[in-house]
């Protein structure tokens, strides 16, 4: 099941859980515009959450890119917890291995923990100007592309994070805020673009706060030297026009960052200054757009040779097409079969996980299942469509208990994976009814040995049945 860490944060208890997109298959697969946009929605989705925040960190080694989120939420959100973060599994019927959920304590804290030594947090702070400040947003997140481009083609590392806090600005610091603003504005010299951008910050402070703590980081001396000096560059692009002179960016040695291994805003631990929530502040936009990769970072997941990335989209397309034709064939050959009365009871119910192609497989052990008085529901449509994927989470989140038919051609499908990588997610009971030997690859071998198996081919499968249902407390 998916590994939930928990910390104990400003005294109270919180959950951490982690998306992991690994560069495995970028630039052999091929990444559609769906992918992209299902993953934002699903992103999106941590607002129905009651205190989730997000962490995002991109990681580039060796030439490959990676992402990963790192959610947190309140302890007594838990159920609802691991369905938002089960719900990512979908993304990998769309690419295969494209998302990773850790299942275990060592592997969550190896994610984690997978930060460069030579670490630089990103802020610019405040300039004062007698007893007024101007506030500087430097983004880091603003010109990572770039970034990452130079380290690859100059092989270095190149680590970023940034963590998200939701916040509340007091009345007294909405006062220093506003006096401040009256200050810039009576400034002597000051030119417009400088007024304009205060006043543009402060505008932020009329909506709902999201803050945002930046960090690089890398591996040498040499990469952080480079990091150090590209940075004072891109700064001085920017706010130079307006005065502000460009910060060192120090790195700093550093052998373990509870801030950048948890995920965790620096205003948890101590409250930031007015002028450091204004350096900080992030708008809906921004927020946006940190999320939106297809936007900015597809040519990392298909890769930078046009030609190839065309020649894969069109093996994609072929691929889809091919798929709905055998769905839609087997979903044809299957109507004309035994027919097995699907249940309409909201919960409570077996979850039938299958390849539609073993339909006449599985019937007699259905229809047994149904003598003995058990409701069942499994998938009779064709898989792909946004609105069967809420069904299905919904309908494997009510089960009672997942159970498997295995066979090569279920194992090797990526929506049998999905389910049943879905229901592990959420602690339901999974049992497997062995059809046919088959070669458990994807984890899929570790995954269900956890579980019960029954071989339909033995002579008392039966009573071996009855007493594994038995067992699940299904009896």
């Amino acid at each position: 099941m998916q590994y939930l860490a928990s910390f104990e944060i400003a005294e109270a208890a919180v959950l951490q859980g982690i998306v992991h997109f690994g560069s495995e298959p970028r630039g052999l697969a091929f990444y559609p515009e769906k992918w992209f946009s299902e993953c934002f929605k699903l992103i999106d989705a941590r607002h129905g959450l009651t205190g989730c925040e997000v962490s995002l960190r991109s990681h580039l080694q060796a030439g490959k890119l990676s992402q990963t989120l790192f959610f947190r939420l309140p302890v007594s959100g838990t159920i609802p917890f691991r369905r938002f973060l089960g719900s990512f599994l979908v993304l990998n019927t769309i690419v295969d291995d494209s998302v990773t959920l850790p299942r275990c304590r060592e592997e969550h804290d190896r994610i984690a923990a997978a930060i460069p030594r030579r670490q630089c947090v990103i802020r610019s702070g405040a300039f004062s100007v007698n007893a007024t400040w101007l506030a500087c947003a430097f983004r880091a997140h603003g010109i990572l592309f770039r970034l990452l481009n130079e380290a690859r083609s100059q092989e270095r590392s190149l680590f970023h994070q940034i963590n998200l806090q939701s916040f509340v600005l007091s009345p007294q610091l909405e006062r220093q805020a506003r006096k401040n603003l009256l200050g810039i504005r009576e400034l002597r010299g000051a030119n417009r673009a400088m007024l304009a951008s205060q006043e543009k910050l402060f505008d932020y402070l009329s909506g709902p706060q999201v803050l945002a703590d930046e960090y690089l980081a890398v591996e040498t001396v040499d990469d952080a030297a480079w990091l150090s000096g590209r940075l004072k560059e891109c700064f001085s692009e920017t706010w130079s026009a307006l005065k502000f002179a460009a910060p060192d960016f120090p790195f700093e040695d550093s052998a373990y960052n509870e801030l950048l291994s948890v995920g965790l805003h620096n205003s948890i631990l101590c409250e930031p200054s007015i002028s450091e929530i204004y350096s900080s502040l992030l708008d809906p936009a921004e927020i946006r757009s940190l999320f939106r990769w297809g936007e900015s970072l597809e040519p990392w997941f298909n890769g930078s040779d046009l030609a190839l990335r065309q020649i894969h989209a069109s093996q994609f397309r072929r691929q889809e097409s091919l798929a709905t034709e055998l769905a839609e064939d087997n979903a044809a050959a299957n109507a004309s079969a035994a027919e097995i009365p699907l249940t309409h009871s909201p919960d409570g119910y077996i979850f039938v996980s299958y390849k539609h192609a073993d339909y006449p497989r599985i019937v007699p052990i259905l229809e047994q299942l149904v003598r003995w008085g058990h409701e069942v529901w499994f998938d009779k449509g064709i898989p792909g469509a946004s609105e069967w994927n809420a069904e299905i989470e919904e309908r494997v989140a009510r089960c009672r208990l997942l159970m498997l038919f295995v066979s090569q051609a279920s194992v090797d499908s990526k929506y049998v994976r999905r389910e049943v990588l879905y229901a592990d997610t959420l602690q339901k009971p999974i049992l497997s009814i062995i059809l046919e030997e088959a070669i458990l690859r994807r984890g899929m071998d570790m995954l269900l040995r956890m579980y019960q198996m029954v071989s339909a081919e033995a002579g008392d499968f039966s009573e071996q049945l009855e007493k594994a249902l038995h067992y699940v407390r299904i009896l």
